[in-house]
């Protein structure tokens, strides 16, 4: 994802983001979709931060916001991914992982915008 230009190429973030994350196995998905006051929160958060400033914080645009535009988009971006995969996690995966994806985007790329 480091080579993905921001925002132009969310959508390939989304989808690298879901194909990664449901590579991973149980303990990932622990970690993803654990609850605000779990043990796992440090970890995520950890994660989070490394991609986020790796990526977005790469982009010429997003370097020309404010610090508060930043924390906004930094917040809808991790929440809205996160909850999406969550959700598909708690119902066993049931929906193609293809089909979440493009949701995803759909929700997020229309949200940045």
């Amino acid at each position: 994802m480091k080579d993905y230009r921001y925002p132009d190429d969310l959508d390939k973030e989304i989808a690298a983001f879901f194909e990664f994350s449901a590579e991973q196995g149980e303990a990932y998905d622990r970690i993803t979709v654990s609850a605000g006051d779990s043990s796992y929160t440090g970890i995520r958060r950890e994660m989070i931060n490394e991609v986020m400033h790796k990526t977005w914080g790469q982009s010429p645009s997003f370097n020309l916001m404010s610090d508060w535009q930043k924390q906004v988009l930094f917040t809808f971006v991790e929440s809205t991914g996160l909850d999406i995969y969550r959700a598909w996690v708690l119902s066993d995966k049931k929906e193609p992982l293809e089909q979440v994806i493009k949701q995803a985007q759909s929700l997020m790329t229309g949200g940045i915008k």
